[in-house]
């Protein structure tokens, strides 16, 4: 079952983290609330659970008063009679008890099953929606961050969202039930108690208003104390081998123990304000109301205003209007609470996708690897532009390389060929097709990328070459390894393609690369992006992956983006990107005998390996 985000999920961006707490409360309800469409049938269910449990379980504590003052306190009545109406009466309450929990139970069935598909559907769906996000965005946050929202500030309990989103309109109409039933009946009873009750609701719901403001900035305080403890907690798993690399481990144990106290303490001051709220503001009001409220009972009792049986029955009543009462004003103040969260992740769910596809956009023909740029401007902000007007063609089975100073727009290249940008001005594209107008999906699988480290995922070498094509048979997923030099290796091992490739493989560097080249040709591409692949090498391995490159991308369109100048040497053709421009043109040999940038990087690469060279061979 596919899930999709609720179209009014898209709104106002937030443009900071404050400015979550300060959009209508109710506006923030209501942009959740579509999750709950597909299952209002089962929502409504419960609604009509609660509306006949409500009035049993009232009904039944009602039947004390007619109990005592009607059977047991009756002078009048034969002991066999009283005993028998006694039992009769017993009957009832147990009957109509036993009624409302049969009914109990089948809302709370409803109301696991509903959380449970609704709790799916808001994770798929902040997944996916984080998904067709820009590089930019993830670049721009910790990772930490996307985890801790699309996990604690979801789930269910008092500081998720998902309990606002599934229980918040059941709990305050099944409140407002009982309280309404309680009401009917003490007003039978004696309608000052109620007036009385009414009138201390109104001090208890300003002053849990007033604490509850105080709570929820606590709490948001925290959330971004425990995200700020998972970013650190990522960062430093994440980054091992430059953390041991750099001997940092001193340093990131002291930053990952500094957001763990900050953590504790946020949560301590938490906990402390909301012990506050429920034991002892809360508490003493209602502690105050309940003794004023016993005074009065047993007063009336005394001037035999009241009977026992009304003098018992009271304080029952009193309870089941009072507890819900209380519990409708909390209710309405912890829905603030998990508002929380839900801006949280509206500030996530509210960033543009930059990328989407046209309506009616057209699956990609099979490539054959003409790539054209045409007058093409980007830029990620407003008048710096990464790319200025540049336009350049590569005809199918060209290798070419792209090569320039650090931000000069090479990597920008590769991405709007894959189409995770869009060009502000121009047109890219393959085959003489507008990317425009093509699905994103059906391009991107048909184009192989090596980056400049290969991730290997859990589960099988096997697994992870076929994850650059799933349909890749086993033969295919073979001769993909072998096109990378990776099948002998593989074979080597007992359980083959079937090994672990996290746990039961060791891959160097080199074959960590073979294996990104290996999933790569798992999809026969035409095109072929290779984007520095051999950064994290050492000169001898490099030489090797390079050479498994120029046979993996012979008769495939190739852009290349080189760490160093000297690899791109056999490419048909190099384009010198300086500011965002092409600035020079040709292949290696013509461009070093030209004074240009080409040439400058190319002397300056030439003194740094003069210059290494007596450290390598140095005893």
């Amino acid at each position: 079952m596919a899930f999709r985000r609720p179209e009014n999920l898209t709104g106002a961006r937030l443009t900071s983290d404050q400015s979550a707490l300060q959009l209508p409360d109710l506006k923030l309800f209501l942009r959740f609330f579509p999750f709950c469409f597909p299952y209002k049938w089962k929502i409504i269910l419960q609604l009509l659970c609660i509306a006949v449990s409500v009035p049993l379980v009232e009904v039944s504590a009602f039947l004390v008063r007619y109990q005592t003052d009607e059977v047991v306190l009756n002078d009048t009545l034969p002991l066999t009679r009283a005993m028998y109406l006694f039992l009769v009466v017993i009957g009832i309450q147990v009957g109509l008890w036993l009624l409302s929990w049969v009914f109990q139970i089948i809302r709370e069935v409803m109301s696991v099953y509903v959380n449970m598909k609704v709790t799916l559907a808001l994770k798929i769906s902040f997944y996916e929606h984080m998904q067709r996000l820009s590089l930019g965005f993830f670049r721009s946050r910790p990772v930490g961050e996307h985890m801790f929202r699309a996990e604690d500030d979801i789930r269910a309990g008092r500081a998720g969202v998902l309990t606002m989103i599934v229980q918040l309109i059941p709990r305050l109409l099944e409140t407002s039930y009982r309280l309404a039933w309680a009401a009917a009946l003490l007003v039978g009873v004696d309608w000052k108690i109620t007036a009385l009750l009414l009138f201390y609701a109104g001090p208890y719901s300003v002053i849990a208003i007033w604490l509850y403001s105080l709570l929820r900035r606590f709490l948001y305080r925290q959330k971004l104390r425990q995200q700020e403890m998972q970013a650190s907690l990522v960062d430093g798993v994440a980054g091992a081998r430059t953390v041991k690399g750099l001997g940092r481990t001193g340093y990131q144990l002291w930053k990952y123990t500094k957001t763990i106290v900050a953590e504790r303490r946020a949560n301590l001051r938490f906990w402390f304000m909301d012990l506050l709220t429920q034991q002892v503001c809360l508490w003493a009001l209602a502690f105050l109301i309940d003794q004023g409220l016993w005074i009065y009972v047993a007063y009336q009792t005394m001037l035999g205003n009241l009977t026992i049986g009304e003098f018992t029955v009271t304080f029952t009543l009193v309870s089941m209007f009072k507890t819900p009462l209380e519990n409708l004003i909390k209710e309405l103040q912890n829905a603030r609470l998990q508002l929380v969260p839900a801006a949280r992740l509206l500030q996530t769910f509210d960033v543009d996708v930059e990328v989407v596809d046209a309506p009616g956009a057209k699956n990609m023909p099979k490539v054959k690897g003409r790539i054209e740029f045409r007058n093409v401007t980007f830029s990620h902000k407003a008048g710096r532009p990464i790319l200025d007007h540049v336009s350049f063609t590569i005809k199918p089975g060209e290798r070419v390389a792209f090569v320039g100073p650090s931000g000069c727009g090479k990597s920008t290249v590769l991405n709007l060929i894959m189409r995770l940008y869009d060009p502000q001005q121009g047109q890219v594209l393959i085959d003489g097709i507008d990317l425009k107008t093509v699905s994103q999906l059906t391009l991107q699988k048909q184009i192989g990328v090596v980056l400049q480290e290969t991730y290997v995922f859990g589960g099988t070498v096997g697994h992870n070459i076929r994850y650059g094509n799933f349909k890749a048979t086993q033969a295919e997923v073979e001769e993909a390894a072998r096109i990378a030099d990776l099948h002998d290796f593989i074979s080597s091992h007992p359980m083959g393609y079937k090994l672990d490739a996290g746990e039961g493989l060791k891959l160097s560097g080199g074959q960590k690369q073979r294996l990104g080249i290996a999933r790569a040709m798992a999809r026969d591409p035409h095109i072929i992006l290779l984007d520095e692949p051999t950064a994290a090498l050492d000169s001898h391995v490099e030489a090797q992956v390079l050479q498994t490159l120029s046979k993996a991308t012979r008769g495939r369109t190739t852009v290349f983006i080189p760490h160093r100048l000297v690899t791109a040497r056999d490419v048909d053709r190099i384009y010198v990107l300086d500011k965002g421009k092409i600035v020079q043109v040709g292949r290696h040999e013509e461009l070093i005998q030209v004074e240009g940038l080409y040439r400058s990087i190319w002397l300056n690469e030439q003194h740094k390996d003069a210059e290494q060279a007596p450290d390598e061979t140095n005893p």
